[in-house]
């Protein structure tokens, strides 16, 4: 999949967002749970367990939604892949179906 806007914000470069949809947002849920790993270090190790219970409470319900987004958006794209590889007549392959 390429990246229809060649200069993005929040991503170091475009090159970086090449992937499918599904992948990004993978990668994303992949940050927020190590981000709620450290705010739970900080909760056992500081002293602010009851302070900091809601943000990582909040952080688990995100990456939960998350999941299920990242299932439904690879769906469509296997889907995709294989409408598309049906239209020319050949069988999907690894390559052609996202992972």
């Amino acid at each position: 999949m390429k990246n229809k806007d060649r200069s993005p914000i929040y991503y170091a470069s475009a090159e970086e967002m090449d992937k499918p949809v599904s992948v990004l947002v993978n990668e994303l849920r992949n940050e927020l749970v190590r981000i709620r790993g450290k705010i739970f270090d900080i909760r056992y190790s500081c002293g602010w367990k009851e302070q900091l219970e809601y943000i990582e409470g909040g952080l688990s319900c995100l990456i939960v939604s998350l999941y299920y987004e990242a299932t439904e958006i690879k769906n469509f794209e296997e889907k995709k892949a294989r409408r598309e590889a049906a239209e020319v007549g050949e069988q999907p392959t690894t390559a052609t179906v996202p992972q």
